[in-house]
């Protein structure tokens, strides 16, 4: 946490609706007030099985490997928040308002829930950012720890709640989220059903729905012992069904194996069970396909950017061959991002990137693309997201902070590491990127060493 949170007051956020007490939960004071709801309760009100409801949860992991992370909430968690609230506050036309509350001395639930209301003002309500900020003080200033972090500095903590905010203003001005979605019921079912089946059988999470999906590598996630978790990448019958890396074995993928010295790679645990409470079973899940390549074809991929190296520590086997999905009509790029020293991408990756998808979501705000990209590492939490966010952010021509806070929300756990987000806060817009990738060193964005292959 940042800066000592002022000491909690009751104040007006909708005018005769909506009323925000943090750390008020009990109070009996409230009743005077308005109606008390627990800010976080609405997050679990109807939730679904699988979805994480008011808790912060990485699925496949467990909770003790994220460290001290506790925020901000998921995607799924936020929709049901926004949808709860209003549905309750259609029910304030009597004239008293809610009061929403979060419990008493516990500044890690006031950060979620500032983040939760600040975002469904911005979303349902379509508030600037920093009218949400005169509503909420200095809520917006408090920052998270990294996830994955197991030893608190708060002082070197990057990520804001504003900038959580910023990312929903931003997703829902660009069309990456609708606010319908949280006017309707059925809406909102189905959105957080696709997203929990996504991320249960796929390990995959649209950061930009219909543009960029982020997995982890689909080798790791057919190694999971979860039975709910795809277990191959092609349709059964295909040749490389059974031992893809055998059939189509290709000899420039000899040279990519990484380091063993590699330090910021978040491993999986394939031998806990606990990791699959926030995953759905397989009876759960409807109209998923049991391959890779039919979902990657159903979502729309048609091209696929691998960050990570075939052999890396935490991997039970080696990554799938290049050519394998290209088969399948869609094409990959390898952008060999070295897991170390903070995982960040060189100036040539990213330049690689942008070429490699020029045709891809065009910053003229008049066209469209009809490509979808898939990105991913081996955890699909750190390099992928990185690149993820350095193509959004040149497309868009967006901060990289707003798309750090966007991308912690849809798909926690993104960002392994202090120093990349120090390295997406460095990035205010196109010309930050374009300074990076010309290799221009007053941009004040770190550069990370030459890989020696």
């Amino acid at each position: 946490m940042s800066g000592a949170l002022k000491q909690p007051v009751v104040k007006e956020v909708l005018p005769k609706q909506l009323l925000w007490g943090p750390e008020q939960e009990g109070n009996a004071s409230l009743e005077s007030m308005g109606r008390a709801l627990s800010a976080l309760g609405l997050c679990s009100a109807s939730a679904q099985p699988g979805e994480a409801g008011g808790k912060y949860a990485v699925r496949h992991y467990t909770i003790e490997a994220c460290g001290i992370a506790f925020g901000p909430l998921g995607f799924e968690s936020l929709l049901r928040f926004c949808r709860a609230l209003d549905a309750e506050l259609q029910g304030t036309q009597n004239g008293t308002p809610i009061v929403l509350t979060t419990p008493k001395e516990n500044y890690k639930a006031r950060m979620n829930a500032a983040v939760l209301l600040g975002c469904f003002l911005v979303l349902k309500h379509d508030l600037s950012v920093s009218d949400v900020a005169a509503k909420l003080g200095n809520e917006g200033d408090q920052k998270y720890p990294c996830a994955w972090c197991h030893t608190s500095s708060p002082e070197d903590n990057v990520l804001t709640v504003a900038d959580c905010w910023h990312g929903a203003k931003i997703a829902r001005r660009l069309g990456w989220v609708n606010p319908e979605m949280v006017e309707d019921d059925g809406l909102t079912d189905a959105m957080c059903k696709s997203y929990v089946s996504m991320s249960s059988m796929f390990d995959a999470t649209w950061m930009i729905p219909g543009l960029i999906m982020v997995t982890a590598d689909p080798t790791t996630v057919t190694c999971d012992p979860n039975p709910a978790t795809c277990k191959l990448l092609v349709p059964r019958g295909t040749e490389a069904a059974g031992h893809p890396a055998s059939v189509l074995h290709d000899p420039d993928d000899e040279e990519t194996e990484s380091i063993a010295g590699s330090v910021d790679t978040v491993c999986k645990d394939f031998s806990s069970d606990v990791q699959h409470e926030r995953c759905l079973m397989a009876s759960q899940m409807t109209n998923m396909p049991e391959d890779f390549t039919t979902f990657f074809k159903q979502s729309g991929i048609e091209r696929i950017i691998r960050a990570n190296f075939d052999w890396e520590p935490g991997m039970k086997e080696r990554s799938y061959p290049s050519k394998l999905f290209s088969q399948h009509g869609i094409s990959q790029t390898n952008i060999r991002v070295m897991d170390s020293n903070g995982g960040l991408p060189t100036p040539q990756d990213v330049q690689t990137l942008l070429d490699a998808n020029h045709d891809f979501m065009p910053r003229s705000q008049g066209g469209s693309s009809s490509v979808a990209i898939l990105i991913h590492c081996k955890g699909g939490f750190g390099r992928s997201v990185v690149l993820a966010a350095c193509l959004t952010v040149e497309r868009f021509d967006v901060p990289g902070g707003a798309v750090m806070g966007w991308f912690r929300i849809m798909r926690p756990g993104a960002m392994t590491n202090l120093k990349q987000e120090v390295f997406l806060r460095k990035l205010r817009g196109c010309q930050d990127l374009q300074n990076y990738t010309a290799g221009r060193t007053n941009s004040g964005i770190p550069v990370p060493c030459c890989r020696v292959m």
